[in-house]
């Protein structure tokens, strides 16, 4: 199951790129204002709130679920975020990807809320992989420099214990659990997912 790849954008000129973007972000924004609404957005209402025509927006998202899915995990963000770490430091690029997602999931609270009942309303037998899909996607991302350097074990034990840290699950832990302050928790779950990074470096002989 590892490493896991979401689709690539086709090629084509920057110009070109960063317009897909930004079509791809208006309708993710338009549909997370409808779920803010209490409405479970279909793709052509997406389209009509974002102005953009239903053959392109499904385009960008052949079912209701993909779009769903691309609200829950901000993608563009997430891709930025990647951009400010050093390429070989593994701990740094997880600690990125942690805090991102809390921070979001935090921020956004009423919107995942809102999101997370829409999804289990909806019938989309892909739904649930497509939500596994991009979470994978994300740790395999983080974890990319030492991908090649780790057994394949080592490597699906710690892809595992990162799962505990990433999107709203822990989140939702950690308000009703811990109960610790906004900042407190993604400095928690930042800390803990580092940790594991560093402890299976250091038993697998790498600093």
């Amino acid at each position: 199951m590892y490493p896991v790849t979401l689709p690539a954008q086709a090629s084509g000129s920057s110009g070109r790129e960063a317009q897909k973007r930004r079509t791809r972000r208006a309708l993710v924004d338009a549909a997370a204002q409808l779920v803010a609404e209490g409405i479970v957005p279909t793709v052509a209402q997406a389209a009509e709130r974002a102005d953009v025509s239903r053959a392109t927006a499904y385009r960008y998202f052949p079912t209701q679920g993909s779009l769903l899915v691309h609200v829950s995990t901000p993608l563009e963000d997430l891709r930025r975020v990647l951009e400010q770490a050093d390429d070989e430091d593994v701990v740094h690029r997880v600690e990125l990807i942690v805090r991102a997602i809390a921070a979001w999931c935090y921020d956004n609270r009423t919107v995942l809320f809102e999101l997370t009942r829409a999804m289990a309303e909806i019938s989309d037998e892909g739904l649930d992989a497509d939500r596994m899909r991009h979470r994978q996607y994300w740790i395999d991302e983080a974890l990319l420099p030492v991908r090649d350097r780790l057994d394949d074990q080592a490597y699906a034990r710690l892809f595992g214990a990162l799962t505990l840290f990433i999107g709203p699950e822990p989140i939702a832990v950690m308000q009703s659990v811990s109960r610790l302050p906004r900042d407190e928790a993604i400095e928690s779950l930042a800390w803990g997912a580092t940790t594991l990074v560093r402890t299976q470096l250091a038993e697998s002989g790498m600093h």
